[in-house]
């Protein structure tokens, strides 16, 4: 009677990581004085760069505020390898 236990409980732990792994952790909101913000994991730092930070929960409670825009990370804006600025991707 212990192998069906066991393969319930490898299912359920299967089942939470990949809950947790299918999308990434941020912590923080990430915004630049131009209104530009997007999410990052660590408070991240760019010479000459004025940047804000927000906790995660301030995306969703400003994200229809009209004087803020809301980027998503994809394969060309990654925020570990630029920043955006007035509207535009500089990579670092």
């Amino acid at each position: 009677m212990r192998a069906p236990n066991i393969l319930i409980a490898a299912a359920v732990g299967l089942g939470c990581a990949v809950l947790f792994c299918a999308e990434p952790a941020f912590a923080y909101v990430t915004c630049n004085m131009s209104g530009d913000c997007w999410k990052t994991d660590t408070q991240v730092k760019w010479p000459g760069v004025t940047l804000l930070y927000h906790d995660d929960n301030w995306w969703d409670e400003n994200k229809n505020d009209q004087r803020y825009r809301m980027r998503d990370v994809d394969d060309q804006h990654n925020w570990r390898r630029g920043y955006w600025e007035n509207g535009r991707w500089y990579k670092g």
